[in-house]
């Protein structure tokens, strides 16, 4: 029998995750647990300040499509994982350094880089005061300009078998209308994870390296562990 995974990310993101999710024998179910609204005067915001900075920190994919044909400012960059370090040098950035999962192991990772440099952040409101906080300790200066933030919208009641979380905000979301119990959890990396804990919920799947395709398959290995005799 094939198993219900519910995806938890905006629709736009949802449409890519289900061919991802079929490729591994799921069967997708499209729970959208979070909204997006455009922070108004971001991108003019993050135009006016890279003039007095060394470094920009770009916190997601998401931001890097906000910016549009705005285009990516002439600095360099590092970028808090994987799937935004694709989508910068997708876009023609300069990646300087990617870190592994999230903004609490970029501090650490990159604080060669960052040491003494005047930075700015862009990316999402919800995780702007962190983002200062983590990378604070070692910068000369830092900047947090928002371009989005993520609103936690509660899902359909469609039945699923297991769950997928790509952010702190879609967890929230969830459980503003439904339960975890009897579900097989996954979180996209540790940020997500660490959500999850706080409320009493062990994820069933973290992957080593974070991003929705990781996760799926790593839910896959796990689906077949329990059904092994």
């Amino acid at each position: 029998m094939t198993m219900r995974l519910g995806l938890t990310s905006t629709p736009d993101r949802i449409d890519a995750l289900t061919v991802e999710a079929a490729r591994l024998d799921f069967d997708a179910v499209p729970l959208p647990c979070i909204r997006v609204d455009v922070t108004p005067g971001g991108v003019a915001s993050l135009a006016a300040a890279v003039s007095d900075a060394d470094v920009l920190v770009i916190t997601s994919a998401r931001t890097v499509e906000l910016l549009g044909s705005a285009g990516l400012p002439q600095l360099p960059i590092v970028a808090v994982g994987p799937a935004t370090a694709n989508a910068v040098e997708d876009a023609g950035g300069d990646v300087v350094w990617t870190g592994s999962d999230g903004i609490h192991r970029l501090a650490d990772e990159a604080q060669g880089l960052l040491v003494g440099r005047r930075i700015i952040v862009a990316g999402a409101s919800n995780t702007a005061s962190e983002s200062v906080e983590q990378l604070g300790r070692t910068a000369r200066s830092i900047v947090s300009v928002p371009l989005y933030v993520t609103v936690p919208v509660a899902p359909a009641d469609d039945p699923v078998d297991a769950v997928i979380f790509g952010s702190p905000t879609a967890v929230v979301g969830w459980l503003m209308s439904r339960e975890l119990s009897h579900l097989m959890i996954g979180a996209i990396g540790g940020t997500t994870a660490a959500a999850l804990r706080e409320r009493g919920v062990e994820p069933d799947v973290v992957p080593e390296g974070p991003g929705f395709t990781n996760t799926i398959e790593g839910m896959a290995a796990r689906r077949l562990e329990r059904s092994a005799p």
